[in-house]
């Protein structure tokens, strides 16, 4: 009996000590706070980004795949980033312009008439979604676009936009971003003028038996090009040159080897043929 009693008192003594030890070091807590001790009250308050040190050089390697983001200026709407995407997040609308007719001769346009690489703008971007919620971040899209208007921010682009790669949201439908500029005016003013056009154009000739032929469909053998191999050009404009004139003489039929030659002569007139393109441009011709 005096044991049970002995150790019955004992569990309270231990069961005061532990409760003592784990009070201390609550209250030690309390008065040294130290700074991010506690939980972030989420999305308001965000821990730092930390630094990265992966073995690469972040203006050559996107350490992280962050959101997307469209500088709409320099988009053509030729909807390579559509069609490359495997999710079909990306919704792009576009109007065709009236021969003749520049974005920037608008009135009231704010659009411009070329991109930052001198490319002309023949339609009009009316819509420019991307449904975020839906993305699966493969970077996918940015490689085919010759003007490189979509892209992931931060890494080496941390110039352009700076890293986000945070953007909860509690309505899903906010996640889905829209980048198009053109007002409704615009729309409205390109509509006239397309309805215009059609007014005082021409029947279509009859078609005769020297009617042109179509263009002969490509060999099974003949092998494609893969246009991610232009993607290691460093300069920016040199790079997107060779897109636009790969993406342009492709279309047209011509075998890739005009194509390659048609990008060296381009770039040696603009004076950034140099060593690393050429080995490039070698790669590619194989």
């Amino acid at each position: 009996m005096a044991g049970e009693v002995g150790q019955y008192f004992q569990n309270i003594g231990a069961a005061v000590s532990t409760l003592w030890d784990g009070m201390r070091v609550t209250m030690g807590h309390f008065i040294r706070k130290k700074k991010l001790n506690a939980t972030l009250q989420y999305p308001r308050e965000r821990w730092p980004i930390p630094e990265r040190h992966i073995g690469f050089e972040e203006a050559k390697y996107n350490v992280i795949r962050c959101r997307l983001h469209v500088d709409i200026d320099d988009c053509i709407g030729c909807m390579q980033c559509v069609r490359a995407c495997p999710v079909d997040c990306i919704k792009i609308e576009t109007i065709k312009l009236p021969k003749d007719t520049e974005l920037g001769s608008l009135p009231g346009s704010t659009q411009t008439s070329t991109t930052s690489n001198g490319s002309a703008k023949r339609l009009l971007v009316s819509r420019f979604d991307i449904d975020l919620a839906e993305c699966m971040y493969c970077n996918l899209c940015t490689f085919p676009c010759p003007e490189e208007c979509i892209y992931m921010v931060g890494g080496p682009n941390g110039h352009r936009h700076p890293i986000d790669y945070e953007f909860s949201e509690r309505d899903r439908n906010r996640l889905v971003y829209q980048f198009a500029t053109a007002t409704d005016e615009e729309v409205e003013q390109v509509s006239k003028l397309l309805e215009a056009a059609a007014a005082v154009k021409k029947p279509a000739p009859v078609a005769t038996e020297t009617a042109e032929k179509a263009p002969e469909k490509k060999d099974a053998g003949e092998k494609e090009i893969d246009l991610s191999i232009l993607n290691t050009i460093e300069d920016r404009i040199a790079r997107s040159k060779a897109k636009v004139i790969l993406n342009q003489t492709l279309r047209q039929g011509k075998p890739p080897g005009e194509a390659v030659q048609e990008i060296r002569n381009t770039l040696t007139e603009l004076g950034k043929l140099d060593d690393q393109v050429e080995a490039v441009l070698a790669q590619l011709g194989k």
